[in-house]
């Protein structure tokens, strides 16, 4: 196995209904499935992992690195290295398609426009999408287009590990 990628160590979600103690390790090219009906915590766990919200109780590392005692730089450097895309897509709704994938490329290589423009051109692409939507508001797209732009999004800066 190589790196361990995540690891929970008694970790109790702040879920008032959920006081289940989590332990698990997951590996470099693990891949791993939740599942549970609505309001089990699947997203609250995939939350808590990415650092957005704090457990109830119990430790959560990435990488090797405890979250808890992380600054918030740290934190935010530390979740770059993970793709992230939760039940609700993200998109920003007042935005077009291009505005809604060109976020995280600005956010972390600002000033590159073009060269952004064209590797939004080439994953569309890779995605098997019209490079026609990038004018198309979120709103026009169906919950299928935006699902694939979404995790698009979340590919674009090639992190090592996804959490979907």
């Amino acid at each position: 196995m190589g790196e361990t990628v995540c690891r929970l160590h008694d970790l109790v979600l702040p879920i008032q209904s959920r006081t289940s103690v989590l332990n698990l390790t997951v590996g470099d090219g693990d891949v791993l499935l939740l599942e549970g009906g609505m309001g089990s915590g699947k997203t609250t766990l995939l939350k808590v992992i990415a650092g957005l919200i704090r457990p109830a109780r119990g430790e959560v590392e990435l990488f090797g690195q405890g979250i808890a005692r992380l600054s918030q730089r740290k934190l935010l450097e530390l979740r770059e290295r993970l793709g992230v895309v939760l039940e609700k897509d993200g998109l920003i709704a007042s935005w077009n398609v291009r505005e809604n994938l060109l976020l995280p490329l600005r956010y972390r290589q600002p000033g590159n426009d073009s060269a952004h423009e064209s590797r939004l051109r080439e994953r569309l692409e890779q995605f098997g999408e019209s490079t026609e939507l990038l004018d198309q508001q979120i709103t026009q797209l169906t919950g299928r287009q935006r699902r694939r732009l979404a995790l698009l999004r979340a590919t674009l800066l090639e992190p090592e590990t996804m959490i979907l």
